[in-house]
């Protein structure tokens, strides 16, 4: 790819991927023995287009299993292949890349990550998605002998699998190792296929499948017919046999197998009316019809028709939409799901009074949200999968009533079921608003409303949450905390001091209190007239105080109960100590004469020894830094004041160039702060710049840097030595639940936990943050500290029994000493933390808040039985008063009575603004539903803003908004001023001078307030192509981007003088807009239906002359405006974009980005590279990990094969090339061709689905170089550059995801 000078190249990274789980299936895809104890493990396996999630289901919740794993491809459709002779099963998998999969999960206990590792890839047709294209629909036998594979239209294939070879060793010549064979054709012209199901067969049976399919004709008078045909597979013969065809009545719309009925006494086999059972097996499935199911089976003995139980609720005829059974011994268990989200209990049992003919009883169970998929687990759970609602999962309470009935009352109260959890989703997202703190230049949060569930509000943040358990007021002016042990192998600590000018506090921790420790006369520390500056524990238990003018060291009693001074020790007169640090077993202590002096404590000895070696440093020593955590350092950074040096000094006692500088760092500005980590060290400055650097354990030397600007205050810094990197709020809730059960965990579960442990550096500034490292990646991000606004100042490791991970101690800049739990940390997976805001209709009256207080358990305990159905669905977000509040207004989902409701929020503090008239969240407008809306300030008084909505009807409705916070709360008031009747719909608005821009048929309108309506100030009539604007944006009041709906982008040039707007550009390419946003001034990014992602710019030499004078041609289409924008990027995401916002800068960053979400649920980031070396590594990066498999490939086969004299240099090739693919086998396992995009699909025709990408590169593929192994990495960095190393492009990586968002 070319990279020219005016190219805008945008590195793309999904922060949230897709949440719409359209595919999903069970089975035990990982050994039991790998996670858990359980014997009965069984694992969920979600999918989305472009990614796979899988769950544990064995401790009866959703326990997610390593991490995401994406698919570059759209996925269509996966089942699961399980055999009786594998231990695990497999999944199937078919996408738009024309090919047929077969994958095995790969748990890495090492690493902590799950992986998918392809079997077996088949070519079947061309990629893409195609109705020709056997990839919608697969179908596996029970028994795994074979599966069948259908297109909508016309083709089915059916493969025979020979399950045998998957845990085999020998390498075959096969490119599938033997596991699938060619495909068998089975060719119906004109027909659609509707559903597809695998009957169940007995073993020495042939394997039989059902189809339910559409007959096209051509005829007006002729209706449509459906049919179920049977398939079967003849293995004698090896070919596909059409063994039955049934005309169906009605409008049949899916099938539901049925097990075999034979095995539970009912009567399967009819010959010549008589009664008598035969060897073979007859298959039955149901036919799901409009208020009623078929019974069919393959021999055409039955035809059973069942109708529904109906309610009375219901207008419209009822419809199976999915389905769940469990076979017991004695019974079948069948669950149905109709478009209603009703569940009804089906029994099929033997009528003896009919010669155990099947009896089928049906009932009424309970209603759920409607699902795309039921599961019923051998644990008895039932989950359910809904695409357009939060995901359930349920226990079996009841198996209901087992008496027919024709006639029900559907309860929203859960009488079978009860809920274990809920998983709540994204889509659809139709909305959302980028909120900036109070520095404007962080995006936290990032809220959006989503319809998923009514009444909630999903605020989004990509920071570090801090929960507060304490927070108490101290006296004036403490500077520093510590928190210590009284033995070091202690596990909580018992301890907490606190250091004043003159004098210093200890705290003793008693289970859940904290009391003030005193001391009998003579106290053992320095407690008056002195300031600590540094205090720890060392081994086994010495605590040390150090102090301005001495360092005491105080050894606990073997009880625990008291202390004995040991040792004191006092610098030369006049000098005074400045800093001091340790380890385990060691104490450097610095001076303010510039010397530093070494302790150490030798073998088993309690006192600390001198060593006669010091250290005279030619500045002002500012810090000392060890690494804390360690039994001993071989490395001492020390930070000197005048000459702003960091150096690293030797304190390895037993090197002869014990206490000598090895190696420095030069910065630029006075240094703040200094701590160390292993071999890295952290600068804080006092410019606000935040230093990392790394050097060599060996000799010392510094090897990389890196620098970020924190804030204008200077940055200083501490270190927590243990945190548990993957601690979210959910386990939380589960470790209170379990605090008091012993549990006993596998070798491979501690293992994990391990993994799953950190460092953490807290840098303190503007704000703080936390910079800490998992799984390769560094991330730095901010601290959120709920409930206070407070800066902290310092923060300590706390750690207690009722605090075992993650607790922290800090001072803030109030003097509150607070105690609390750090959780939900970012990382690749989870880069948004995510916190539910209900709104809730309920009073706030003070004399009613007891009440409310005392029914509020009551309430939620309710709730958790009742699922509430989604009323409203989410039309607009707003922003208000510059993002200070933001509005939501969202539609009645019944259009028969059209009604809509405004709720706004506090955008930082989330607090909910309620009504001033109804004291509510909500206020309704009857009677009408929003299309579009707009915040404008017509009279440009900012108590008083003005809300424009425009409604289905053709109107545009004028309110008033007001808010006021007062003792009782933040109210809103809006109240309608007019209604103003418009010629067509308004789509879209935004606000221009402090006036309305509206978008109405193929004129651009401005509005301005009136009295009695609003009043038009400019018309400006545009081509007739531009009809329905579905995207508006300005830019400076002085530049207007439109998006219609099919013509593109068309920007305009707004003139004060004529109050008219003129057409600078538009675009050659006809694009469905959904979503558009100014970067500059000449350049828009835009969304389509599509699902693609692109930029268009104003080419260079506008002439703003020739614009004004420009007369447009009279023909449509043809020269409308005098300039053609140009593509400057292009990119297929996956998902129809419905929002970007262009953020100035994200988390402190130095560059502005693209925030985009879409429909299903994703959000994303656009990145713009400005260094051209760094665009070409990553476009190298990009494209090696495309080629891997050649790369690969070319290095085995470069290697050089030594012939033998008089033997055929061709057989010598080929057993050489049999070598290297067995040498493979043996290291790696066998890989299928095209193995590295687990579906072999093509990366750039996949990202180029509509057009081909421009200048996006593939943030997501690339940062999979993270999870390949040594040898692939070096292949990759080889052809990046040959001086390039792992590390370089690892920090490369880092750098993007820490610096830049």
């Amino acid at each position: 790819m070319l990279i020219q000078e005016s190219d805008l190249v945008l590195y793309n990274l999904t922060l949230q991927r897709q949440s719409n789980y359209i595919h999903s299936s069970t089975g035990n895809f990982v050994n039991a023995d790998t996670l858990t104890k359980s014997q009965n493990s069984l694992q969920l396996c979600l999918a989305t287009e472009n990614h796979i999630e899988l769950y544990d289901l064995s401790k009866r919740n959703l326990q997610k299993i390593g991490n995401d794993i994406p698919f570059f491809a759209i996925i269509k459709n996966i089942k699961t292949l399980r055999h009786p002779t594998l231990d695990i099963d497999y999944l199937v998998i078919t996408s738009d890349s024309g090919n047929l999969s077969i994958l095995k999960f790969v748990w890495n206990s090492d690493t902590s990550t799950l992986a998918l590792s392809p079997l077996c890839i088949e070519p079947v047709a061309r990629s893409e998605v195609r109705r020709l294209s056997p990839m919608e629909y697969i179908a596996v036998d029970k028994q795994s002998r074979c599966l069948m594979i259908s297109s909508v239209e016309k083709f089915k294939f059916c493969y025979l699998l020979n399950c045998n070879n998957i845990n085999t060793s020998n390498v075959n010549d096969s490119p599938n190792n033997g596991i699938i064979s060619s495909p068998l054709e089975a060719i119906r012209s004109n027909f659609i296929t509707l559903d597809l199901v695998a009957c169940e067969m007995g073993y020495i049976d042939n394997p039989c499948f059902a189809s339910l399919e559409m007959e096209i004709t051509t005829s007006k008078k002729n209706r449509n017919f459906f049919h179920l045909v049977f398939y079967m597979m003849d293995l004698n013969l090896n070919c596909i046999v059409k063994k039955a065809d049934y005309l169906l009545p009605g409008k049949p719309n899916m099938l539901i197998p049925l097990t075999d009925l034979a095995e539970y006494g009912i009567l399967t086999n009819i010959d010549n009316n008589q009664y008598k059972n035969n060897d073979t097996t007859n298959p039955f499935v149901m036919v799901a019809l409009e208020d009623s199911l078929l019974i069919k089976d393959l021999k055409g003995y039955y035809n059973i028709k069942v109708s529904l139980p109906k309610c009375r609720d219901h207008l419209s005829p009822a419809v199976v939409i999915s389905h769940a059974y469990r076979s017991f011994k004695k019974q079948i268990f069948i669950l149905l799901q109709t478009n209603y989200g009703d569940l009804f209990k089906l029994q099929i049992i033997p009528n003896q009074n009919e010669g155990n003919k099947p009896q089928c009883i049906i009932n009424y169970f309970d209603t759920i949200p409607v699902a795309e998929q039921l599961h019923i687990t051998t644990n008895g759970l039932l989950f359910a999968n809904s695409e357009t609602h939060s995901n359930y999962l349920f226990q079996f309470e009841g198996l209901g009533s087992d008496e027919g009935e024709e006639i029900f009352t559907f309860s929203r109260t859960l009488q079978n079921l009860s809920i274990l959890e809920k998983k709540s989703t994204s889509n659809y997202m139709t909305a959302a608003n980028v909120v900036k703190n109070s520095s404007n230049q962080a995006v936290v949060p990032l809220k959006l409303f989503t319809n998923t569930e009514d009444s909630i509000i999903k605020s989004y943040t990509n920071s570090v949450d801090v929960e507060t358990l304490i927070s108490s007021p101290l006296p004036p002016g403490p500077k520093n905390i510590w928190t210590l042990k009284r033995r070091l192998d202690d596990e909580f600590h018992s301890y907490v001091t606190l250091a004043f000018n003159q004098y210093t506090v200890f705290l003793n921790i008693s289970g859940e209190s904290m009391q003030t420790l005193s001391f009998e006369d003579p106290a053992p520390f320095v407690m008056k007239n002195d300031m600590t500056i540094y205090m720890t524990t060392l081994n086994p238990n010495i605590l040390i105080q150090v102090c301005s003018n001495q360092f005491t060291q105080v050894a606990t009693t073997s009880d625990g109960s008291g202390f004995d001074q040991i040792h004191e020790w006092f610098p030369p007169a006049g000098i005074q100590i400045v800093s001091a640090t340790s380890t385990v077993s060691q104490l450097i202590i610095g001076l303010s004469n510039n010397n530093i002096i070494y302790f150490e404590l030798k073998g088993n000895g309690t006192t600390l020894i001198e060593s006669s070696k010091t250290l005279t440093m030619e500045s002002k020593i500012v810090k000392l830094a060890v690494d804390q955590d360690k039994f001993r350092c071989d490395h001492l950074v020390v930070a000197t004041e005048d000459d702003q040096l960091i150096n690293v000094v030797s304190i390895d006692t037993s090197h002869s160039n014990f206490m000598e500088i090895l190696s420095f760092q030069q910065l630029n500005d006075e240094i703040n702060d200094v701590v160390m980590n292993e071999t890295s060290f952290y600068v804080g400055l006092k410019n606000g710049i935040y230093v990392k650097s790394k050097f060599a354990k060996k000799d010392g030397e510094i090897l990389t840097t890196n620098q970020r600007f924190m804030g204008a205050r200077p940055v200083t810094l501490s270190v927590i030595y243990k945190v548990l990197l993957t601690l979210q709020d959910k386990e939380d809730e589960d470790d209170d639940e379990e605090e008091n059960n012993e549990k006993k965990t596998t070798g491979l579960e501690e293992e994990h936990n391990k993994n799953e442990f950190g460092r953490c550096v807290v840098i303190h500034s503007d704000s703080v943050w936390l910079d800490y490292e998992y799984k390769q990646m560094e991330y730095i991000r901010p601290i959120l500290l709920f409930g206070h606004r407070s800066y902290l100042n310092r923060i300590t490791q706390f750690s207690t029994s009722t605090i075992p991970n993650n607790g922290m101690c800090a001072l803030s800049s109030s003097g509150a000493l607070i105690i609390g739990k750090m959780k939900n940390f970012v990382n690749t997976g989870n880069w948004f933390n995510k916190q539910d805001i209900k709104l809730v209709e309920k009073t706030t009256n003070a004399d009613e808040d007891n009440d409310d207080d005392e029914e509020e358990e009551e309430e939620e305990e309710e709730e958790e039985e009742q699922i509430q159905p989604q009323e409203y669905q989410n039309k607009i977000i707003l922003p208000v008063n510059d993002g200070e509040y933001t509005m939501f207004i969202d539609n009645h989902n019944d259009t028969s009575f059209p009604k809509c409701r405004i709720s706004i929020l506090n955008s930082n503090s989330n607090q909910i603004i309620l009504d001033s008239l109804s004291k509510t969240p909500y206020h309704f407008v009857e009677g009408f539903q929003s299309i579009c809306a707009q915040i404008v300030n017509f009279t440009k008084n900012k108590n008083f803003v003005n809300l424009v909505i425009s409604t289905r009807d053709q109107h545009l409705l004028t309110f008033q908004l007001n808010t006021e916070t007062s003792k009782k709360g933040a109210f809103y008031t809006l109240n309608l001023l007019h209604k103003t009747k418009v010629e067509s719909t308004a789509f879209s608005m935004v606000t221009l001078n402090n006036k309305l821009f509206v978008t109405i048929l193929n004129f651009l309108i401005i509005y301005d307030l009136g009295k009695k309506q609003l009043l038009k100030k400019s018309i400006t009539k545009v081509t007739s192509t531009t009809n329905a604007s579905t995207a508006i944006d300005v830019w400076d009041n002085s530049r207007v981007a439109i998006g219609d709906v099919h013509e593109s982008v068309t920007i305009y040039q707004y003139d004060e003088d004529t109050n008219q707007f003129y057409p600078i550009a538009d675009d050659i390419v006809k694009r469905h807009v959904t979503t558009l946003k100014f970067i500059d001034s000449n350049t828009v990014v835009g969304g389509d239906r599509f699902g693609n992602l692109w930029t268009l710019r104003i080419p260079v030499d506008v002439d703003e002359s020739k614009v004004m004078k420009y007369t447009a041609s009279p023909h449509n289409n043809v020269m409308e405006a005098p300039y053609k924008l140009e593509l400057k990027d292009h990119y297929f995401i996956n998902d129809i974009p419905m929002w970007c916002s262009s953020v100035s800068s994200v988390q402190m960053s130095d560059r502005p980005s693209i925030l985009y979400g879409g429909l299903q649920g994703t959000i994303g980031i656009l990145i713009p590279l400005l260094s051209k070396l760094q665009i070409k590594i990553i476009m190298k990066l990009q494209e090696g990990i495309v080629n891997l498999e050649s790369l690969i490939i070319t290095d085995r086969m470069s290697k050089v094969t030594i012939y033998n004299e008089g033997e055929d240099k061709e057989e010598q090739d080929d057993e050489y090339n049999r070598e290297v693919w067995a040498s493979q086998k043996s290291k790696d396992g066998f890989h299928p061709e095209g193995y590295t995009s687990l579906v072999d699909r093509d990366h750039f025709k996949y990202r180029s689905y509509y057009a081909p990408v421009k200048n996006v590169i593939d943030g997501d593929l690339c940062e999979t170089f993270l999870n390949l192994s040594s040898y692939e990495q070096s292949l990759i960095c080889k052809t990046i550059g040959k001086k390039t190393k792992i590390d370089d492009v690892i920090l490369l990586l880092n750098e993007i995801r820490s610096n830049y968002m």
